[in-house]
């Protein structure tokens, strides 16, 4: 099975989105490990621990993803990920009829 068929089935897994955060990854995957665990679980032991696998699986799949992807530190890139409070100062700065004065 290619790459993306894999990142695809363990996204799907862990119910992520084709854009998501680090953070999102990891909070769904302890959800989904709270849930299928087998000594938290309920229902039949071996389902729980074949689940359980899976679910650790596709985490570390997507982590090492994550972990080797280049991350772009170039200015136009960063700038799409602003905070709205970041975007509205960066484009109108201090201008008393649009901007807004940046919270110290």
């Amino acid at each position: 099975m290619d790459t993306f068929l894999k990142i695809k089935k363990a996204r799907e897994l862990l119910n992520i989105g084709e854009k998501t955060s680090i953070k999102e990854i990891r909070e769904n995957y302890l959800n989904l490990l709270k849930k299928y665990h087998p000594d938290i679980g309920d229902g039949d032991v071996e389902y729980l621990q074949k689940m359980t696998k899976k679910i650790i699986d596709a985490y570390n799949l997507l982590m090492d993803y994550c972990y080797t992807y280049e991350i772009s530190f170039k200015k136009q890139d960063i700038e799409r990920f602003l905070k709205d409070e970041e975007w509205w100062f960066y484009r109108f700065g201090e201008d008393p009829l649009w901007g807004r004065t940046k919270e110290k």
